[in-house]
């Protein structure tokens, strides 16, 4: 939009200069202290991005003027990348001309008006001066003035200034690149300027089908939402099969370069294909694997992986391995498998052995991750132990965690009476290092832990020792993944409020709830606030939960508030 203001000059001959350099007119006989600045307004029905870069100058009449040319309108009709159209009105007495003429810092006079011409009668002239040959992203000054009849100079009796700022049009961003966000869950896609988020179709805000704006494979599936007038998320579905390397088209004549009111005239940005790029930072799987640290020689070698995580949301691929014994035979056996569950026969199994596992995880983004861990065969009877939730469980911090082992005498020896052996717990973080938390159950079967004990987004493994009379004993080991609780963004008031203007406005979302909380309430999220078209983001502070607004900077009128309420990778919103 321009904007009219009203400035003093310190220098009069500088302005002068100015003014002839500009014009290309040989002004003498003025004193120039200031210009009479004409209210200048946009076409509403138009779209020109219009800004002033530095204030503008003004002319002050002599005052010997005896008569006045006055501009009482003068509007920007329309603004492309290449042309200016100018509608010019004044009121005047006397034979006049009417002359724009546009100039860069750069480029000098950029093009010169046609002119229209009045007779000697006191009367209004309308006329539309064009301008051609504008270059993009570039800043014009602006100079509607009047000369006399032989166009050679600037008349003291006619003579009037307004002197304007434009800016014409930036070239239309374009696809820049695609990028998998580090979890999997996500593509970034970047533009290389600021779009309108194909507010046009009604897709700047929410969230929309991607088959709208893109095509891709599984575009069906996905869903859209920008996080800014240069990036567009797509979201894709569990189910999808998009990689690295794939590609997005964008559609042509679906978005346009960022505009604050008017679009009409922006240039639609072309169609593009980029291809998807692996993140900067790949996520690498957190590899869980559950076994016995011993078995009988009659038992088998049990390995499940099932609770490893870190797969971008995808399943991982695992490759096993062994590393000693030194068997080749055993070593191909192992190696030709690539499920997450292993069960290896005791008939192959040498007792008093250390067998050595690697387990590889890779996930689909290229992540990996390996462990090892070793499993020893006893010659003696151990016993076979199991745990109720089997070998994974997965709960929230709000959830009491509560687990029951049962342990039998192994197949070596024909023994039914269980009730000898006895039990006891260790909870381990996903070290394998041991956390200092005790059972509430008096039963040492039970392994039992209150509510908000365990932390949220933090893999552990509960491990249960059952010893037989002799001394000798057994374990088994569970995965315990505790998940992110709910995050819910609430703002108080409820969606729509009225307040008073005197009385300033609070906008509150302390109370937005967070069942990771023990009371209930969200104590380490960020805030994020936005609002529609308002004067008041400069007032935002971001960050906090509450935010207050004086009287003095508000105005009347409706407003809509959004919060982003966001603690790690959860995030919740609410708006007013």
């Amino acid at each position: 939009m321009i904007n009219s203001t009203m400035t003093s000059a310190s220098d009069s001959g500088d302005l002068t200069e100015e003014l002839a350099n500009a014009t290309g007119l040989n002004i003498t006989g003025t004193t120039v202290s200031g210009f009479g600045v004409s209210t200048i307004t946009d076409n509403p029905s138009l779209s020109p991005t219009l800004s002033p870069t530095t204030p503008a100058p003004t002319v002050e009449e002599p005052d010997e003027v005896s008569e006045e040319l006055e501009f009482t309108s003068i509007s920007i009709s329309s603004l492309s990348e290449t042309f200016l159209s100018i509608d010019v009105t004044a009121n005047f007495n006397g034979t006049v001309y009417v002359r724009a003429v546009i100039n860069s810092s750069t480029s000098g006079v950029a093009a010169t008006m046609s002119f229209g011409e009045s007779s000697d009668v006191s009367s209004e002239i309308s006329t539309t001066i064009w301008v051609e040959d504008l270059s993009a992203d570039t800043a014009y000054k602006l100079f509607v003035y009047g000369v006399d009849k032989d166009g050679e100079g600037v008349s003291t009796d006619h003579y009037h200034a307004s002197v304007q700022y434009i800016t014409t049009f930036s070239e239309p961003p374009s696809l820049s690149y695609a990028r998998f966000a580090s979890t999997g869950k996500y593509i970034r896609i970047y533009f290389t300027g600021s779009t309108d988020a194909a507010e046009y179709y009604g897709l700047a805000s929410g969230s929309f089908k991607c088959t709208k704006l893109f095509e891709f494979q599984d575009s069906d599936s996905s869903t859209c939402s920008w996080t800014s007038a240069k990036m567009c998320d797509i979201t894709i579905s569990s189910t999808a099969t998009i990689a690295t390397g794939d590609t997005i088209e964008l559609f042509s004549s679906r978005l346009k370069g960022e505009c604050d009111e008017y679009c009409a005239s922006q240039s639609w940005v072309d169609g593009g294909v980029v291809t998807i790029q692996a993140p900067s930072n790949v996520q690498n799987p957190t590899i869980s694997v559950v076994y016995s640290d011993s078995v009988s020689s009659c038992d088998d070698i049990e390995l499940d992986s099932t609770a490893s995580s870190g797969g971008a949301g995808r399943t991982l691929s695992f490759a096993w391995d062994v590393i000693s014994p030194s068997n080749s035979g055993f070593q191909s056996y192992i190696r030709s498998i690539n499920d997450s569950e292993v069960t290896i026969s005791n008939s192959g199994l040498s007792p008093g052995t250390t067998y050595t596992f690697v387990l590889n995880a890779t996930n689909f983004l290229g992540g990996s991750s390996s462990k090892t861990f070793e499993v020893y065969v006893s010659s003696a009877s151990l016993p076979s132990v199991a745990i109720d939730k089997g070998s994974s469980l997965t709960m929230t911090r709000d959830d009491e965690l509560s687990l029951y082992a049962t342990a039998t005498y192994s197949g070596c020896e024909n023994v039914t009476d269980s009730s000898q052996i006895t039990y006891s717990w260790i909870l381990q973080d996903s070290q394998g290092d041991e956390l200092d938390m005790e059972s509430t159950s008096s039963n040492p079967r039970k392994l039992k832990l209150d509510a908000y004990s365990l932390s949220a987004g933090v893999d552990y493994y509960a491990k249960v020792k059952a010893s037989l009379p002799s001394g000798t004993y057994n374990t088994k080991r569970i995965s315990v993944q505790v998940l992110d609780g709910t995050l819910e963004a609430v703002l108080a008031g409820g969606t729509k409020r009225t307040v008073q203007l005197s009385q300033g406005l609070t906008l509150d979302a302390s109370y937005s709830l967070d069942s990771n909380s023990i009371n209930g309430y969200a104590q380490n999220a960020t805030y994020a606030w936005s609002c529609d078209s308002c004067s008041l983001t400069d007032y935002f502070i971001q960050g906090a939960s509450i935010q207050n607004f004086s009287a003095s900077i508000l105005e009347t009128g409706t407003i809509t508030f959004y919060v982003v309420v966001t603690d790690r990778d959860r995030s919740s919103n609410a708006t007013q």
